[in-house]
């Protein structure tokens, strides 16, 4: 019986044996008994290609990440300053944005709790005395100007600026559509109806009493008596947007990515919320001297968006 030929193996790459062959151009000593591999073909021009850089075609939009991550990338570049990254401007203006926060929400706290919390849970009366107390508080000279107008301001400001300044960056880089996060959306709807409650409880009293000593929680009752679909339309929105808004703003401020606990708080701030203006909107008696007054600032402020008769 034959044997079976031998298997053989399939071919290697080409090998040569290096005997005192010098390099040329090289001062090397003679190698011997080394074997080299003949390489493969290498294409260069791989290596001759420009960088890439971000254009309107760099991102698909399965890579595009949503508002709230972009964000929280932003807030990380604007938190740190590094010269290679980011624009030393937008990290101080960053800064500005976060504790202006840190301010207003000091004088929000003491507003809430006089307005809406003591309604609810201590009566009319004693709410009354608690905003007189806390107006000594905060409007105090250059109180005022700087703990409420100053940092509502300032945070209203650098707030647009940066979403500016990042859709500029983003239409310019990623030719992508403005996205806002639900943060930002709600502190732009917040702005108008913050506004409207400044011009009606401080603006229009200087104008007309020439201070808002008289302003109270019966002046905010006797909206409600004015028109009640209105008063509640805008108070329930402010409310509502007030507790999300500063809620999910100060858990991104102190890094929570849990927000089981910021949600129930949420809820129950609103809902004390509510049943504090269900107490003011009931209306209360007051000297008829007052309530002629209380209406004349309410016909300025309807008179002001064109809803006088």
């Amino acid at each position: 019986m034959q044997s079976s030929p031998e298997l053989q193996s399939p071919p290697a790459r080409q090998a040569t044996t290096l005997r005192y062959q010098r390099p040329q151009g090289l001062s090397l000593p003679p190698v011997e008994g080394l074997t080299v591999l003949t390489p493969s073909p290498i294409d260069e021009s791989a290596f001759l290609l420009p960088d890439p850089t971000p254009n309107k075609t760099s991102r698909s939009l399965s890579e595009k990440r949503n508002a709230d991550e972009d964000d929280k990338q932003e807030e990380e570049e604007y938190d740190a300053p590094n010269p290679e990254r980011v624009a030393l401007w937008r990290h101080y203006l960053f800064k500005v944005h976060k504790y202006s926060s840190y301010s207003f929400t000091a004088f929000l706290s003491m507003h809430l709790a006089t307005a809406s919390a003591m309604p609810a849970l201590l009566g009319i009366d004693t709410a009354d005395n608690g905003i007189v107390l806390a107006r000594v508080l905060y409007q105090a000279p250059i109180v005022e100007e700087t703990l409420v107008f100053g940092s509502l301001a300032a945070h209203l400001i650098s707030g647009a600026v940066l979403r500016i300044h990042k859709v500029r960056r983003d239409k310019r880089w990623y030719s992508r559509r403005l996205k806002m996060s639900r943060i930002s959306f709600t502190g732009y709807l917040l702005a108008p109806l913050v506004t409207a409650h400044v011009v009606v409880a401080r603006v229009i009293p200087l104008i007309k009493e020439g201070d808002s000593s008289i302003i109270s929680l019966r002046f905010i009752s006797r909206g409600f008596v004015r028109s009640p679909l209105t008063s509640w339309s805008l108070y329930l929105a402010m409310l509502g947007l007030t507790v999300y808004h500063v809620g999910y703003g100060w858990s991104r401020w102190l890094r929570i990515r849990k927000y089981t606990r910021v949600r129930i708080a949420g809820v129950a701030v609103f809902a004390l919320g509510i049943w504090g203006l269900r107490v003011v909107s009931k209306g209360f008696n007051m000297a008829e001297w007052l309530g002629k007054k209380y209406d004349m600032m309410y016909e300025m402020a309807e008179g002001l968006v064109g809803l006088s008769n």
